[in-house]
């Protein structure tokens, strides 16, 4: 019976040593990290959402931007574009094969 206390007493401390570890390794490394020339540094949040801070990993995104005092925050993901056809783009220049024809014409000046 002490044995088993004694295990389990054992168990439960090191548990709790362990749990403390993560903690005091970042406040370490917080400590101690200068910070990069590449870090993200701004004077104030953009106004306009098309200078908004761009933050992401690839497959999801976020834009941050401020307008009327409130922070704004336009959430993505890459697999969930809007498929919908948009009537500008359905003439014909707007065509992969139109962009074949003036090439083989030497006309490419009007594609650009």
């Amino acid at each position: 019976m002490v044995r088993n206390l004694l295990y389990h007493l054992i168990i439960v401390s090191i548990a709790l040593i362990l749990s403390g570890i993560p903690g005091v390794i970042l406040a370490q490394a917080e400590r101690t990290l200068p910070y990069s020339k590449h870090d993200f540094h701004f004077k104030e949040i953009p106004k306009k959402w098309d200078e908004g801070i761009p933050l992401g990993n690839g497959m999801m995104g976020a834009l941050i931007w401020q307008r009327d005092g409130s922070l704004r925050l336009a959430l993505d993901r890459a697999d969930l574009w809007d498929l919908r056809k948009v009537k500008e783009f359905e003439r014909p220049e707007f065509r992969f094969s139109w962009v074949v024809d003036q090439a083989r014409n030497n006309n490419y000046g009007k594609v650009q």
